[in-house]
């Protein structure tokens, strides 16, 4: 395999990562706001869901953040020609 199909399929890697952890960090953050509407039902007010939903954004960009710079690097990094 020359060395441009390994940077190739790398990238290809990262990619498929970089939407995995995005995904599951995603789904994870539905399932919490999901899971304490139904355990507070009655004093989880539309105010407080919104106050979830921005710290589920937040920790969705804390754990994208390093992911997506990662994925930046390896598409941009300069490759040699052959």
């Amino acid at each position: 395999m020359t060395r441009k199909a390994v940077f190739h399929n790398l990238r290809l890697v990262a990619a498929l990562a970089l939407v995995g952890v995005l995904g599951g960090v995603a789904w994870h953050s539905i399932a919490e706001i999901h899971y304490l509407k139904g355990f507070f039902p009655s004093s989880f007010t539309v105010e407080q869901a919104c106050y979830a939903a921005w710290i589920e954004v937040a920790k969705l960009v804390i754990v994208a953040l390093p992911t997506s710079l990662g994925v930046l690097v390896l598409l941009l990094w300069p490759r040699r020609r052959e």
